[in-house]
């Protein structure tokens, strides 16, 4: 469900940016590196905090504060803020997707037996690509039918359904 939230804005990044506001594809460029060396430091520290705090714990702060960042988001393309503010605010969202990723993974290594971890990874990963292939195509009919703000305020609701999903998981973790 989150996957597919945020797969619903980010092939349309770059043309809102470049097209509609003008950026140089240099610049778009840039914030996506930034972007990602901030998710690549989160994720560690993050691994961290999963097994200190609680996967759950974790995954479900990611997730909520990536719901309140994708409603400013939406807010902010809608008033056409400064590409400061739009960079901070995607820099952030990226974070915060580091954040939840490696407490998802933990959390299947707790829940799964070790004999179905493979299957409850693939399964993961089926759920990312199901993500993945229908955000996209949502996102497009957002934006034709609304606008490119829309899709910011479509996803929101999404993430907080992700989030509502996590936190009705139950289960013991698995030891060894």
């Amino acid at each position: 469900i989150a996957v597919m939230g945020f797969s619903m804005v980010l092939p349309f990044l770059a043309i809102h940016f470049v097209r509609d506001r003008g950026t140089s594809l240099t610049a778009y460029a840039a914030i996506q590196t930034v972007a990602g060396l901030f998710a690549a430091i989160v994720e560690r520290i993050s691994g961290a905090l999963s097994d200190r705090l609680g996967r759950r714990r974790v995954m479900l702060a990611a997730l909520v504060l990536r719901t309140l960042n994708m409603l400013a988001l939406g807010f902010f393309v809608e008033a056409n803020a400064p590409l400061a503010v739009l960079a901070t605010l995607l820099v952030t969202n990226r974070a915060l997707w580091g954040a939840f990723e490696p407490a998802a993974s933990a959390a299947i290594t707790d829940l799964v037996p070790a004999d179905h971890r493979a299957a409850g990874f693939g399964l993961q990963r089926i759920g990312i690509n199901v993500g993945w292939a229908i955000g996209p195509a949502l996102g497009g009919l957002l934006v034709a039918t609304y606008s490119y703000s829309s899709m910011f305020f479509a996803v929101a609701p999404a993430t907080l359904l992700g989030a509502v999903a996590v936190s009705r998981v139950t289960g013991r973790a698995a030891r060894p």
